[in-house]
C-alpha cells in the first residue's frame, strides 16, 4: 500500500473518528435517557404484574373458601391459608414499588378492602364448621362478599389505568426529546458508511485471502467430522455385531450354571461367565462412548431415593470387597433430602465406574464413599460425591490425562488390571452433561480420591417409582403359548431353554423369519410374541406392522422386541411399528419374566375392559356413594351435580383430545387435574388412576406417546359411566 494512499486513509479516518465521537456523545445522552425510561417501564410492568398477582390471590382466596364451604374438605384450606400468607407480602412489595401519594392512598384503600374480604371469608369458614352447609350458603348468597370483590376489582383496575397513563405521559416526553438526536445519528452513520466503503475497497484483497483460508479450514473441518462419524458408526456397528454372539455366550453360561456340574466344570463355567460379563461391560462402554460423542445421550429427570441407590451399590460391591479383605465404608450427610430429582441410572453408572476402579486398584486398606451437601435450599441441593481408596495411586504426570479416551495410568495397568480406558472418560462426560464437575487427587502408593458434584432438585415422595427388578412369580404364566421369532440358532436355544426353565408347561414355537411368523400366528392363538428386530426376508418391524394391520383376531397380540441394539432410536422405532415393549440381548431372565408378566396382565385387563363394555347393562361401573354422602342423600342436589357432570365431562374429553393433537401438554395436564374430583364423585377408581397418570405425564412431559392410548381408555370408561349416570338421574327424578 502506497504512503500517499495510507495518508489519505489516515486523514479520512481521523475526520470520521471526530464526527463519530460527537455522534457517540449525543447517542450516549439519548441512550441514557432511554435506559432510564426502560427502567421506569420495567418498574411499571412489575407494578402491573404485582397488581394482577394481588387480584389473582384474592380470587384464590375466594375459590378456596367457597370450595371448603361446598365440600367441607380440609384440602381446600391449604391453598386458602397460602393465599392469605401470600397476599400481605404482595401488598407490602407494592408499597415499595409505587410512586406518588395518589397510588399509595389507593393501595391503602385496597389493603383495607382485602382485610375485610379475609375477615368475611374466615367468618364463612367458621360458620360452615359450626352450623353446616346451609347456614354458610345462606351467608354466601348475600351481597356483602360480591360488593367487596367488585370494589377490589374496581380499585385494582383504577390503579392499573393510572399506572399506564403515568408511564405513557413520561414515555411521550422522552420520545420527543430524542427526535433532535436522530438527525445527528443519521449524519454520523452516513460518514461512517463512507469510511467503511473506502476501507472495504482498500482491504478487498486481504478479505479475499481470508475467505480462501476459511474455505480451506471448512473443508478440513468437514473431513475431520466425517472421520469422527465413520469412527462412531464403526464403534456402534461393531458393538451391535458383537452383542449377537454374546447373547448366546451369556445365555448358555446361565443355563449351564443352573445344571448339575462337577466342581472343576463349575470352576470353568464361572470363569467363562465372569469373562463374558466383563466383555459385555466393555461393549456397553463402547456404546455409551459412541452415543456421547454423537450427542445422543439422554438424561432423565425422575424422583428417586439416594439412600436406596447407594445401598444397592453397597450390596453390589460387598462381595468383591470381602473377597479382597477390604473395608467398605459409606457415609451419607444426614442433612441430604430423602428424595431427589435426577437420573438415577446415569448416577449409578458413574458411581459403578468409580467404585469399580477403586476396588480394582486396591489390594489392602479400604474403600470409602462419601455424600456431602455442599449447598441446599428449599428447591435444590448440590451434592459432592467422594470415592476414596488406599490403592496403588496415580503418578502426578498422569493426572492431567487420566480422563482422556482409552487412557490408563500406564501400560502395566492395562496388562495387569484390564479395561478399556473409557470408564473415567464416560463418567466425566456424563457428569458434565448434567452440569457438574469431577476432579482427582492421588498420591502414588498411598491412594486416590475422585470427587464430583451434581445439583439435583428436591423430589417428592408421591412421584416415587419402584425401579427395582423383582423376581416374578411365574405361576400365572403356566401353560402360556409363545411364538419366538428369531433367525439365529444359538439365540433360539438360549431363549427356548431359558423360558422352559422358568415357565412350567410352556408351549413355545419358533419362526425363523417374519414370513413364517405371519403364517404361524394366523393358524394358532399365541399369548405373546417375542420378536427379533433384524432378520432376513421380513424384519421384525414389518412383521409387526403386518400383524397390527391384519384386522384379524390375533392383531392385538402382545409383541415384545428382542434386539442386540437397544438404542433410544431403535426402541422408539419398535414402539412406532406397533410393539408393546423391548428388551436388550443378552437379556436378564428376571427382566424378561417381569416384562412378559406385565404385558400379559395388561392384555388380560384390556380384554376384561371390552367384555365389561358389552355387559354394562348387568354390572354398574359408577358408584355414587360418595356423591350422595356429599349431598346428604338429597335427590335434588344429587341431580344438580349429575347435570353438571353430564354437561362438563364430554367437553373435558373434547379438550383432552384437542390439547393432545396440538401437543399442548401443560393445558392437557390442567384439564386432567380438573377432571379428578368429578371422576372421584362417580367412584371410578380406574378412571381416577388414568387421569392422575395423564396429569403427571403432561406436567412433567414424559411418556407423552402413552397419552393418546390413555385418553382412549378414559373415553371408553366415561362413555359407559355417562350412560349409567343418565339412568341414575331418571331413577332420582
Amino acid at each position: 500500500m502506497s504512503w500517499y494512499l495510507s495518508k489519505r486513509i489516515t486523514i479520512g479516518f481521523l475526520v470520521a473518528f471526530l464526527i463519530i465521537l460527537i455522534v457517540g456523545v449525543e447517542s450516549f445522552k439519548t441512550i441514557h435517557n432511554f435506559r432510564l425510561m426502560n427502567e421506569r417501564e420495567l418498574k411499571s410492568r412489575k407494578i402491573l404484574s404485582q397488581l394482577e398477582d394481588v387480584l389473582s390471590t384474592v380470587k384464590d382466596l375466594e375459590s378456596g373458601h367457597r370450595g371448603f364451604i361446598i365440600t367441607a374438605r380440609e384440602s381446600y384450606l391449604g391453598p386458602y391459608n397460602h393465599a392469605i400468607s401470600s397476599i400481605h407480602g404482595e401488598v407490602k412489595e407494592l408499597k415499595l414499588l409505587l410512586d406518588g401519594d395518589l397510588q399509595h392512598k389507593n393501595l391503602d384503600s385496597l389493603e383495607q378492602l382485602i382485610n375485610q374480604k379475609i375477615e368475611l371469608c374466615n367468618e364463612l369458614i367458621a360458620l360452615r364448621k359450626s352450623k353446616g352447609f346451609e347456614a354458610a350458603l345462606a351467608e354466601v348468597l348475600t351481597d356483602k362478599g360480591i360488593i367487596l370483590m367488585d370494589d377490589i376489582r374496581r380499585l385494582t383496575n383504577t390503579m392499573i389505568l393510572y399506572e399506564n397513563k403515568t408511564f405513557q405521559e413520561t414515555f411521550n416526553i422522552e420520545v420527543s426529546s430524542g427526535d433532535n438526536t436522530i438527525d445527528i445519528i443519521i449524519l454520523g452513520n452516513v460518514i461512517a458508511l463512507l469510511f467503511l466503503i473506502i476501507a472495504l475497497f482498500i482491504l478487498n484483497q486481504d478479505i479475499k485471502h481470508r475467505i480462501r483460508v476459511e474455505g480451506e479450514l471448512k473443508v478440513a473441518k468437514q473431513v475431520a467430522e466425517d472421520a469422527n462419524k465413520i469412527q462412531e458408526q464403526f464403534l456402534a456397528n461393531m458393538s451391535h455385531e458383537i452383542r449377537t454372539p454374546m447373547n448366546a455366550v451369556v445365555g448358555m453360561s446361565n443355563l449351564i450354571l443352573q445344571s448339575d456340574l462337577q466342581p472343576k466344570q463349575l470352576e470353568y463355567m464361572k470363569a467363562i461367565k465372569q469373562s463374558s460379563d466383563n466383555l459385555l461391560i466393555i461393549i456397553n462402554d463402547i456404546l455409551d462412548f459412541s452415543k456421547i460423542r454423537a450427542g445422543k445421550i439422554e438424561i432423565e429427570c425422575i424422583d428417586f431415593r439416594l439412600s436406596e441407590l447407594l445401598q444397592g451399590l453397597y450390596n453390589t460391591f460387598k462381595f468383591k470387597v470381602e473377597e479382597k479383605n477390604l473395608q467398605f465404608i459409606h457415609e451419607i450427610d444426614s442433612s441430604l433430602p430423602d428424595v431427589i430429582l435426577g437420573d438415577p441410572v446415569r448416577l449409578n453408572q458413574i458411581l459403578i465406574n468409580l467404585i469399580g476402579n477403586a476396588i480394582k486398584f486396591t489390594e489392602t486398606g479400604s474403600i470409602t464413599i462419601e455424600c456431602v451437601a455442599l449447598q441446599k435450599d428449599t428447591e435444590s441441593v448440590t451434592i459432592q460425591f467422594n470415592i476414596k481408596d488406599t490403592g496403588i495411586g496415580i503418578s502426578e504426570n498422569k493426572l492431567s490425562t487420566i480422563f482422556e479416551s482409552f487412557s490408563q495410568a500406564s501400560s502395566d495397568t492395562t496388562r495387569k488390571y484390564g479395561g478399556t480406558g473409557l470408564g473415567l472418560t464416560i463418567s466425566k462426560q456424563l457428569i458434565e452433561i448434567q452440569g457438574g464437575e469431577i476432579e482427582v487427587k492421588s498420591t502414588l502408593n498411598v491412594g486416590t480420591t475422585f470427587s464430583f458434584y451434581l445439583t439435583f432438585n428436591i423430589g417428592s415422595q408421591t412421584n416415587l417409582k419402584d425401579f427395582k427388578i423383582q423376581k416374578v412369580n411365574t405361576t400365572n404364566l403356566h401353560g402360556i403359548k409363545i411364538l419366538l421369532v428369531e433367525d439365529n440358532a444359538f439365540n433360539q436355544v438360549v431363549a427356548v431353554d431359558t423360558l422352559n426353565l422358568l415357565i412350567k408347561d410352556l408351549d413355545i414355537d419358533i419362526a425363523e423369519n417374519g414370513r413364517i411368523a405371519l403364517e404361524k400366528v394366523s393358524k394358532k392363538g399365541y399369548d405373546i410374541l417375542l420378536m427379533d428386530v433384524h432378520m432376513p426376508d421380513l424384519d421384525g418391524y414389518e412383521t409387526t406392522k403386518a400383524i397390527r394391520s391384519s384386522g384379524a383376531a390375533y392383531s392385538e397380540v402382545p409383541i415384545m422386541a428382542m434386539t442386540a441394539s437397544a438404542t433410544t432410536e431403535e426402541v422408539q422405532k419398535c414402539f412406532k411399528s406397533g410393539m408393546n415393549d423391548c428388551i436388550a440381548k443378552p437379556f436378564d431372565p428376571n427382566v424378561l419374566m417381569q416384562k412378559i408378566a406385565a404385558l400379559l396382565s395388561q392384555h388380560v385387563y384390556e380384554v376384561k375392559e371390552v367384555k365389561r363394555e358389552k355387559q354394562s347393562d348387568t354390572t354398574k361401573l359408577i358408584d355414587l356413594t360418595f356423591l350422595k354422602k356429599l349431598t346428604g342423600n338429597d335427590n335434588a342436589y344429587t341431580v344438580k351435580y349429575i347435570d353438571l357432570m353430564l354437561e362438563s365431562i364430554p367437553n373435558d374429553l373434547i379438550a383432552l383430545n384437542n390439547y393432545c393433537s396440538a401437543q399442548e401438554w401443560t393445558n392437557l395436564s390442567g384439564i386432567a387435574h380438573t377432571m379428578k374430583p368429578k371422576i372421584n364423585y362417580l367412584g371410578l377408581k380406574e378412571g381416577l388412576e388414568i387421569v392422575s397418570q395423564m396429569e403427571h405425564y403432561g406436567r412433567d412431559q414424559e411418556q407423552l406417546d402413552l397419552l393418546p392410548e390413555l385418553i382412549q381408555r378414559l373415553e371408553k370408561i366415561l362413555n359407559i359411566a355417562l350412560e349409567e349416570l343418565k339412568s341414575e338421574k331418571q331413577n332420582l327424578l
